[in-house]
């Protein structure tokens, strides 16, 4: 329920598609240009989700020493620090769904979800971030320790180029998940009517989640992370292939009417400037110990 105000709260705020909710632990070394490895997750672990990311330590501390000083230099140039809000005290966050189901007059299915998920308190926010030039002239000048890279290759290896951090976490206000699951069913011939004549069944779940602890000090909160590829025979780090660093915000939102206009009509795609309005979603990758 954390992760899931937390992607409500980037989405509100940073176009948040490509951000990663974290939770509390290990903030020193989630910053930008952390080197981060990303892996298909076990189908038995819990929470469940399809990939899981390890991030490892700063980029700084597989640098070869030769370029340690350069790419110190070039690291505390190029990286930018905002002070982009404020997060008090807001109405607690909610969402209700409710869907019904009617089979051929037979039957009947209804399923009902009401999650309260409380409210953020983070105080102050900063974001700290990358821009794609300087990055990619960064790779380009940090020669790599080789030997310390081995153990990564053929790994998924990733680099945060964006981090939000937040000057204290805590969550407040009532925290509930509640399902109700209701299904019928009425039987039809050739089915003897006094045999069974009607099947009703009810589901209720009601869950409280724990406390949350509270953080008073400054800590990330999201993140942003971008491909990369080791390159064996320089070294170095490069983006991969259609990779860009940068803020990432869709040209616009469709509805349905929208879908259908655009499926008679490919060269009118309604965004004002020729390129389709498409939205790209990371997995959805929930962090444990192992982040």
């Amino acid at each position: 329920m954390i992760e899931e105000l937390l992607r409500r709260f980037a989405q509100e705020n940073f176009h948040g598609a490509d951000y990663v909710p974290l939770l509390h632990g290990h903030l020193a070394t989630t910053k930008p240009l952390s080197l981060i490895i990303k892996r298909k997750r076990p189908l038995w672990k819990i929470p469940f989700a399809r990939a899981e990311i390890i991030i490892l330590a700063d980029l700084e501390k597989y640098v070869s020493s030769d370029s340690e000083r350069e790419y110190q230099e070039a690291v505390k140039k190029n990286v930018v620090q905002e002070q982009v809000m404020e997060k008090d005290k807001n109405d607690p966050a909610r969402r209700r769904e409710e869907i019904g189901c009617n089979i051929g007059g037979g039957g009947e299915i209804h399923v009902n979800t009401d999650k309260n998920l409380g409210d953020l308190v983070l105080g102050k926010l900063r974001q700290e971030y990358i821009l794609d030039v300087e990055l990619r002239g960064i790779l380009r000048s940090a020669a790599l320790d080789g030997e310390k890279m081995m153990p990564y290759k053929g790994q998924e290896l990733f680099l945060i180029t964006s981090a939000v951090y937040s000057e204290k976490f805590e969550v407040v206000g009532e925290r509930e998940y509640k399902r109700e699951v209701e299904a019928g069913l009425q039987t039809q011939p050739p089915i003897p009517e006094g045999l069974i004549s009607k099947f009703f069944v009810r589901f209720k779940k009601l869950f409280t989640p724990p406390g949350v602890a509270t953080r008073n000090v400054w800590g990330p909160i999201l993140v942003k992370y971008n491909r990369v590829q080791y390159n064996e025979e320089t070294s170095k780090l490069e983006l991969a292939e259609g990779e860009f660093v940068g803020n990432c915000a869709p040209t616009r939102h469709l509805n349905l009417s929208d879908y259908d206009a655009w499926s008679n009509d490919d060269d009118d795609l309604g965004s004002g400037d020729g390129q389709a309005p498409v939205v790209v979603v990371k997995d959805d990758i929930l962090l444990g110990l192992c982040l």
